[in-house]
This record gives C-alpha cells, sequence and structure tokens, in this order.
C-alpha cells in the first residue's frame, strides 16, 4: 500500500489528501492506470518527490539518529554535511558545505532500497543528464554526480527558501503583482527546458521553490526526458493531478503536456485553489473528462482578464488549442516583457520570443495614412515627367517590341535571308557611348531633354534569328549580341533605335562557298538600306573601307556623309560589305563610336582589387566560423534560416523562367535548369551562412529590429508589425527616389549641368513576362545588401559598444559608400549623407524587414521603366509593375491597422 510521504500513514487507494496529517499528496508521483475507470492504484510504488526540500527544518528533523549521513560527516574528502533537509521513499537531501569551492550545495541520494535498482539509478543517471544542460536563473542548477560506498547522490544548487506548495497552504493565493512575477519566472525557466528539448514531466507547486529573494527555480527532474523520446510505458509517470489528459490517457507526453500542467500551477498561483479537487483517480478522470475548472473569475474577483484567458488556453483538452511555448504565455500575460527580461539576463533571446515581442505592432490609421502617401508619392514621382533620371523620360519609345522586331524581320528578308528562322529573339538597351557624346556636346540645363530629337536615339532594339535555337553560354545571362556566338551559318544579328532607324546588319555567310562570287549587289538594295537607316544616299559619297566587319565578305564599301541632330551637323560613316549578291554587313558609325575590340593597355590586377578578394574571402571565412559556433550553441535560427534560403533559391529559378529565352530542347532546359540550381543553391548558401552568423549576434544586442522579419519569416503575413515594416520601408523608398529626383535642383543651383540618365532595364520593355522576371531577381540582390548592411551595424555596435557612436559611423560609412558611386562631388556632399540618414533611420526604427522592402522598392523603382505617358508602347508593363507595387503597400496598410477602422479615431497600442 502506498504510504503518506510525512506521516508514513498506509493509505488504501489513492489520495488527494491524508485522512491521518491532512498533507496533500500532490508530492505522491503514480503511474494512471490505461482505463479511466479503473481507481487502483498502479503496479509500481508511489513516488514521493525526489526534489530537495530546500526548506529550513525542525530540530528534530536535522539531527535524528535515523540520518543516514549525521552533522559533521564528511563525503569524499569534500562536502561537509550540515543537516538533512528532507527525506522520502526514493530518497534522502542534506544541506552540505563544499570544501573546494567553499559554498552550500544540496545533495540528493537515492534511498538504500533503491541502490540496488538499476533502472532507478539509471534514471537518476538521467536526471543528471537532463539538469546539466539548462543553465538558466529559473532552473535548479545541478552541478555532478558522485558515489561514496556504493551509493549515488548529485550535488545541486542550494536554494534557502519554500516550495510553492508550502507557500500557497500558508498563504492561500498570492497577491496580484506577486503572481505575475512568480508565473514570468515560471514560463521562462520552463521555456528553458524546453529549448534545449527537456520536458519536465512533474511541474507542480512542490517541484517550484521560491528564495528569500523571490527566485524561482524549478526542481526535480527525476521524471524528465528528451522530447519525442519518452518509451510507451512511461508515458503516464508523474503526479496525476497535473498530468494533461492525453498523458493521462496514456496515448503521449509532449512540451503542451507541460504546458498544461503549468496551467494547474497558474491556477493555484492565483486563486490559492487546485483546479480539480479530488479524493480518487477515478474522480480526477470524472472531472477531467467533464469540462474546465471554474473559471478563475468566479474565484477571485478582481482577477485579471488577460490572466484568466491565457490560463484557459493552458487548460484546453485539446494539446494543438494550447500555446505553443511557455514563451507565449508568459507574452499573454498582463504587462509581461520576457525580452526585456532575457536581455537583462544576459542571454541571446530565441526566435519566438523576439517574434512574441514588440505587442501588436499596428500603426495609427493616420500615420498609416501619411506613410502610404509618402510611398504612392515616390512611385508617381518615379514614373512622372519629374524623373531626370530615368532615360525613358526622355526618350520616344512610340514604337513597341513587336513593331521594331516586325521591321528587323522585314529588312532581313528584304536583303534575301531566311524570313521563317527556327529561332527568334529581341531586346532592348541603350547606349551608353551615345550617351557619352550627347554629354560631351550639350552641357546646357535641358540637354537631356533634346534626346528626343536625337537621330539615331540612344535607345536601341537587338533583333537575332537562327537557323538553330538560340542558348545562351552563361547559365544565367540573357541573350546578348555575342552571346550566344555569332558562328552558325545564317545567323543574323540586327540593330535598330527606337524609331526604328537601322543602326546595325550582320548576316554569317556559309561555312562553304563553291565559286569566289563577285560583288552583284543591287543598287537598290543600297538604297534601301540607306532608307532603313533614315539617311538620304544621295548626301553621302564613296569612301574607303576603314572598318572590317564581324563576318567573311569578298567585297567592302563605305560611304561617308552627315546628319543634322538638335541643330548640329554631325558627321557619320557608313560600312558595308558583301558576299556574292548578299550584304553580310552594314553599319552606321557616329562620333560617338568606340573601338570595342582593339586592347590598347594590357590588363592587370590592381593591388585594390586583391585587396577586395582578400576581404571577401576573410569575411566569408569569419562568417563561417561564427556560424558554426552560434550552431555549436545552439542560438542559430534554423528554421527561420531555412526559409530565407528556401526564397534565395526560388526567386533565381523564378527569374530564369520568366526573363530568359527558351527554346524546346529538353536536354537543354535541364541542364539550364540545374545550372541556374546549382547558381541559386551557391548563393542561397552564401547568404545563409551570413544570416546564422549575423542574426543571433543581432538577436541578443538588437532583437527589435527583427520582430517584423521574424514575425514573417514565421508565416504571420497579415501580423500588424509585418503590414507597418511594408509601410515603413514603401516610405523610406519614396523619400529615396524624392532625394534622388532633387539631384537637378540641386546642381542648377549650383551652376552644373544634369547627370546622365542611370541604366534601367530595358529587356524589361521587350517581353511582359521580363516584368516579373525583374521583379524576381531584385529580391535575392536585395536581400543580400540588406544582410550585409546589418552585419556592418551589428559589427560597429560589438567593437564600439554603444548605440549612438555606432549609429554615427554606420552613417558615415553608408555616406562614403553611396558617395563615391556619385558622378559629381558636389552632390555626393548634399545626397550621400541624406540618403545614408534615411537608411540608418529606418534599420534601426523600422526594423530589418523594412529596411529590406525599402532597399527591394527603390532598387525596383530605379531599374524597371515607368511612365504616366499612355503613348508610349511599355505604358502598360509600366501599369502593372505600378499595380503590384500599390497592391503591396495597399497589403501593408490594412496589415498594420490590425482590424481597426480606416476612418477610426482610435489608435492602435
Amino acid at each position: 500500500m502506498p504510504r503518506c510521504p510525512q506521516c508514513q500513514h498506509e493509505q488504501a487507494a489513492p489520495f488527494v489528501r491524508c485522512p491521518t496529517c491532512g498533507r496533500p499528496a500532490d508530492d505522491l508521483s503514480a503511474t494512471a492506470p490505461a482505463d479511466p475507470d479503473v481507481t487502483t492504484p498502479a503496479a509500481a510504488p508511489p513516488r514521493p518527490s525526489s526534489s530537495p526540500r530546500l526548506t529550513r527544518t525542525s530540530a528534530a528533523a536535522t539531527g535524528s539518529s535515523t540520518d543516514r549521513f549525521p552533522p559533521g560527516t564528511i563525503l569524499s574528502d569534500r562536502y561537509h554535511i550540515l543537516r538533512r533537509l528532507g527525506a522520502g521513499a526514493m530518497g534522502e537531501v542534506y544541506l552540505a558545505e563544499d570544501l573546494t569551492l567553499d559554498q552550500q550545495v544540496a545533495l540528493k541520494f537515492l534511498s538504500p532500497a533503491l541502490d540496488h535498482d538499476e533502472q532507478r539509478r539509471q534514471r537518476f543517471l538521467q536526471e543528471v543528464r537532463l539538469a546539466r544542460q539548462i543553465a538558466h536563473p529559473n532552473v535548479c542548477r545541478v552541478y555532478d554526480v558522485g558515489e561514496v560506498d556504493g551509493q549515488l547522490f548529485l550535488s545541486m544548487e542550494y536554494v534557502d527558501g519554500r516550495d510553492l506548495a508550502s507557500m500557497l497552504r500558508s498563504i492561500g493565493r498570492l497577491p496580484q503583482e506577486k503572481a505575475l512575477d512568480v508565473s514570468r519566472q515560471l514560463c521562462a525557466g520552463l521555456a528553458a527546458l524546453h529549448d534545449r528539448g527537456v520536458l519536465h514531466r512533474d511541474l507542480k507547486p512542490a517541484n517550484i521553490m521560491l528564495d528569500e529573494d523571490g527566485r524561482l527555480r524549478i526542481t526535480d527532474f527525476g521524471l524528465a526526458g528528451v522530447t519525442d523520446r519518452v518509451e510507451a510505458g512511461d508515458i503516464r509517470s508523474g503526479t496525476p493531478l497535473y498530468m494533461a489528459p492525453e498523458q493521462l490517457a496514456g496515448r503521449e507526453v509532449t512540451q503542451r503536456s507541460d504546458i498544461y500542467a503549468l496551467g494547474l500551477v497558474l491556477y493555484e498561483i492565483f486563486t490559492g485553489r487546485k483546479a480539480y479537487e479530488a479524493d480518487t483517480l477515478e474522480q480526477l478522470y470524472k472531472l477531467r473528462s467533464s469540462g474546465t475548472p471554474a473559471r478563475l473569475s468566479t474565484v477571485v474577483e478582481a482577477i485579471d482578464p488577460a490572466v484568466e484567458r491565457v490560463v484557459n488556453r493552458c487548460l484546453e483538452s485539446d494539446p494543438d488549442r494550447r500555446p505553443k511555448s511557455a514563451l507565449l504565455v508568459a507574452t499573454a500575460l498582463p504587462g509581461g516583457d520576457p525580452l526585456a527580461a532575457a536581455l537583462a539576463m544576459g542571454e541571446t533571446p530565441s526566435p519566438e520570443l523576439v517574434a512574441a515581442a514588440g505587442g501588436a505592432g499596428g500603426l495609427h490609421p493616420a500615420l498609416g495614412l501619411g506613410l502610404l502617401a509618402v510611398a504612392l508619392a515616390g512611385l508617381l514621382l518615379a514614373a512622372g515627367a519629374a524623373g531626370p533620371r530615368n532615360l525613358a523620360q526622355h526618350v520616344d519609345v512610340g514604337r513597341s517590341a513587336d513593331a521594331l522586331e516586325e521591321r528587323c524581320r522585314q529588312l532581313v528578308v528584304d536583303l534575301g535571308y531566311d524570313a521563317d528562322p527556327v529561332d527568334r529573339y529581341r531586346s532592348f538597351a541603350q547606349s551608353g557611348s551615345m550617351l557619352n557624346w550627347w554629354a560631351r556636346q550639350d552641357s546646357s540645363q535641358q540637354r537631356w531633354d533634346r534626346l528626343a530629337e536625337a537621330s539615331p536615339s540612344p535607345l536601341i532594339l537587338l533583333y537575332r534569328q537562327s537557323p538553330s535555337y538560340l542558348t545562351p553560354l552563361r547559365t544565367m545571362g540573357a541573350i546578348t549580341s555575342e552571346d550566344p556566338p555569332p558562328l552558325t551559318a545564317g545567323m543574323i544579328r540586327v540593330v535598330v533605335d527606337a524609331a526604328g532607324r537601322l543602326l546595325f546588319f550582320t548576316a554569317v555567310p556559309p561555312e562553304t562557298l563553291s565559286t569566289a562570287a563577285p560583288d552583284t549587289v543591287p543598287t537598290a538594295t543600297w538604297d534601301r538600306l540607306f532608307a532603313a537607316a533614315a539617311l538620304d544616299r544621295a548626301t553621302f559619297a564613296a569612301a574607303a573601307p576603314g572598318w572590317v566587319p564581324d563576318v567573311f565578305a569578298t567585297a567592302r564599301k563605305a560611304w561617308h556623309g552627315g546628319i543634322t541632330i538638335a541643330g548640329r551637323d554631325v558627321p557619320l560613316r557608313v560600312e558595308a560589305a558583301t558576299l556574292g549578291d548578299k550584304v553580310v554587313s552594314f553599319r552606321v558609325f557616329g562620333p560617338w563610336f568606340t573601338d570595342e575590340r582593339t586592347i590598347t593597355t594590357r590588363p592587370r590586377a590592381s593591388g585594390a582589387e586583391a585587396l577586395v578578394v582578400i576581404i571577401v574571402l576573410g569575411v566569408l571565412a569569419a562568417g563561417v566560423s561564427l556560424a558554426l559556433r552560434n550552431h555549436r550553441r545552439g542560438r542559430t535560427d534554423l528554421r527561420g534560416a531555412g526559409r530565407l534560403a528556401g526564397v534565395l533559391l526560388i526567386m533565381p529559378l523564378v527569374r530564369w523562367a520568366f526573363a530568359n529565352h527558351h527554346g524546346p530542347q529538353p536536354n537543354v532546359l535541364m541542364d539550364q535548369f540545374f545550372g541556374v540550381l546549382a547558381i541559386g543553391a551557391l548563393f542561397a548558401l552564401l547568404c545563409l551562412m551570413l544570416y546564422l552568423a549575423l542574426e543571433p549576434v543581432a538577436r541578443r544586442i538588437w532583437p527589435s529590429t527583427l520582430i517584423g522579419w521574424t514575425r514573417l519569416l514565421g508565416g504571420r503575413w497579415r501580423d500588424p508589425m509585418v503590414g507597418r515594416s511594408i509601410l515603413i520601408g514603401g516610405a523610406m523608398a519614396g523619400l529615396e527616389i524624392l532625394v534622388s529626383n532633387l539631384y537637378p535642383t540641386v546642381l542648377r543651383a549650383l551652376g552644373e549641368p544634369p547627370l546622365r540618365p542611370q541604366w534601367v532595364d530595358w529587356v524589361t520593355l521587350a517581353t511582359p513576362r521580363a516584368l516579373a522576371g525583374n521583379l524576381a531577381l531584385q529580391v535575392p540582390n536585395s536581400l543580400f545588401n540588406v544582410l550585409f548592411f546589418l552585419m556592418l551595424l551589428v559589427l560597429l555596435r560589438l567593437l564600439l559598444r554603444r548605440r549612438w557612436p555606432a549609429y554615427v559611423v554606420f552613417t558615415l560609412v553608408v555616406s562614403l559608400l553611396l558617395g563615391v558611386q556619385m558622378p559629381h562631388w558636389r552632390l555626393a556632399m548634399v545626397a550621400a549623407p541624406t540618403l545614408a540618414l534615411i537608411w540608418t533611420v529606418v534599420l534601426v526604427r523600422g526594423g530589418l524587414l523594412a529596411f529590406a522592402v525599402a532597399f527591394y522598392l527603390a532598387r525596383l523603382l530605379d531599374q524597371v521603366p515607368l511612365t504616366l505617358d499612355f503613348s508610349q508602347s511599355y505604358a502598360a508593363t509600366s501599369l502593372v509593375a505600378m499595380a503590384l507595387i500599390t497592391a503591396l503597400l495597399v497589403w501593408g496598410l490594412v496589415a498594420a491597422l490590425g482590424g481597426r477602422q480606416l476612418l477610426s479615431d482610435e489608435g492602435v497600442k
């Protein structure tokens, strides 16, 4: 028969309170029967709590003749026994002085009757193994295991205080402020166990100690186990009164079973009563099956509704409906800030703790609308006539890519070549040499406004056709004028400007010729070519050929003349080559021509380039080392890193699928697919290494910057903090576009001509699906840059040890990085610090997600040609891009409001 652990009175049945001494039996651990209707005790003897009774005992208890080790005994030449703290059927606990370390410890011994029980000895050792993994202020520390005369013992932290069970018996429920403090400490300690994969399995007030300063410790790991490693026959080991329903039924025991026990303990802390009062296991089963316990508000009138809600969630019979972690329970308690508590204790908070911090994170409707307005203003500014940095605003793209391609195909047919090739490709580009020449010719404030008069236009279209499928050599590369190399007979390249004027034509001749055919090209063909180039042949005189064509030819011709561009006489030269009766090459040369074939200097690697390589390799090596160290210490966010790596791996595939040119060759497609996959995997691996090295450090010293980011990686797409980050990022992108478009005003005030329009992704104009490719391409590029800048900020924070100096130095470094890319030093002095300050504020105050959104949108608005002129051929593509960006921003506003009415005056806390 089981005995009461205090008076040793034999009990005829499982009990909750001893009928002799009134002692609660929550210290008695038993194994519940498989059948809920069975009321007999388990075959195994009841196990009194093996936790140290770290309370002061009476004189009779401290020096009785029955003590195995009387006071004054020296064990292992190290431990000086001071007194016995407690005893039970499972063993004894003694207070001792560690003579080596000069500190008091508690020594826990197995009962002499169990010293030779191999199963009990193994469980005793398992308790030490598991407890030593946990180093947390709210978990009782276990130091070591030893043996004296064949008797095992473990040494643990001595807590001079009382267990929670005796305290609740003495004073009833705790005052609410004290109850909240104890509850948060309990949640923190339990979370530390779960974070290491340890299940306590016997959480109850008797196994919770409070020292004289009010600090809580979780004790007794005699039944603790590793998640997913609890054997089926051991599931129901524990104290039935604090078992979860699934554990009582013998189905499973998980972290959420501990959460259920946590809810029972919280119930007692706030009410002073047990959630379920029962004298037998039969009564306990019936109470559990009948429903939830009495609501806390019916027991304590002044209970905070938030406490009642979280306790009710913990006591859900369905494990899936309980909170996922003890940290979420702590967060749900009134006034809880477990993140601040973890940082105050010098710990690295877990990703779940970071995600749970920051409250709802919503925005006041007025602020949300303001951020949306700034973001949309930047979008309209990038697309409107006020966007002088975008070349698309200064040239006429009235002809669509389809119309220009048709013009090229017609010219090919007129010259006697194949009208129905196997493969074709077209793509827009811009002539940098022509823009540079234009800048040298006109230094006025309106020089780029006259680009619409330029003939030819700096915006050009490349058309290629081939008797075989066009497959670029570079795996991730698009088709260019030279890739794939024009080596196959019948390959044709044509370049026209945005108005359709011919600039370049070349056709690869056959590999063999039957005879050396003379030049028999009719005059009408030359007239047709000059007309295609919008040149009057009558104004051009014959000249000696001076350019070697790209292909073999039997005859060459040349003409020189000129045209008028924006009121200026511009000399032109036309070079052509023929093979028999066909023209194989035709090119218009202007004063902007640059010889790309001739290398005038010997290429050499500079010392700066070598230094850059050394720095990059050094950073990668340091990143690998730091990532491995973080992983060994259990600090890495593997789930978030895996999702990030997945995005980085998928986006290059999306870009390849939409933006690249594909032929119907399965073997080529498979080669390209695996090539893109390999490159994407390498890039994802590098970013993953950087993330694993950086993110745990940022989580420890700057967790507030990761709240929205962590919530998004956790799948909380509609979270108000995620929506807020999107809006803040959009507003930053809008401000960046605003600053960029102030360049002409600043330069005009300085008396300088406006800068050359920047490069944009003209491929987007060629095909609608290329827009999707560009949207995908910017994701990994932006993420890599964002991680780099966060790494820079974190390193400065670690080096300087203070926040504000780190902010200042970060702003200066970013100003330098941005300034060296700007073409004018006066402009760099004004614009670079402004942009750097915006970046710093958004990264520090808005967080990593806001910074990532801002970086992505700003690069997208810079590189995707946008227009509000619906006469332009790419207006439809521009509208789609702007609609997608607007939808993202509106989605951010809806999510940021957190369900609040847009026109409500009530703010979001």
